[in-house]
């Protein structure tokens, strides 16, 4: 729906950028159109890029998210690792896997990757 008209990933990524910046919550716009956009654009690029290039997406977003709670909070990601090791992995993945953790996704592919 959003992206129906973009021939390249090139013109998906501005106009996603263009729509995120109109439709996001702190903007007024409604959450659960928000993460409809979110969705419909890693859509379109799995469906661009094929799945392996969507997974690889999915990997850089989990890398990006450590980065960011590296930067951000520190103690919380040691505390996750020190006392949870065997689920740590799991709950990256779950932060990735939650609506939450998929609009901060949305953030961090927005305002392009973080610096490692």
């Amino acid at each position: 729906m959003y992206f129906d008209n973009c021939k390249t990933v090139e013109e998906a990524k501005r106009e996603y950028r263009r729509l995120a910046m109109q439709m996001h919550p702190d903007k007024g716009g409604k959450k659960e159109d928000f993460q409809k956009l979110n969705d419909e654009y890693r859509q379109f690029l799995i469906g661009r890029q094929g799945k392996q290039a969507g997974e690889s997406t999915f990997q850089e977003s989990v890398t990006d998210l450590i980065t960011w709670l590296k930067k951000h909070a520190p103690d919380m990601l040691i505390f996750f690792k020190e006392n949870f090791p065997d689920e740590y992995e799991k709950l990256l993945e779950s932060i990735m896997n939650h609506p939450i953790g998929k609009t901060a996704i949305g953030f961090l592919s927005f305002f392009g990757s973080i610096n490692k």
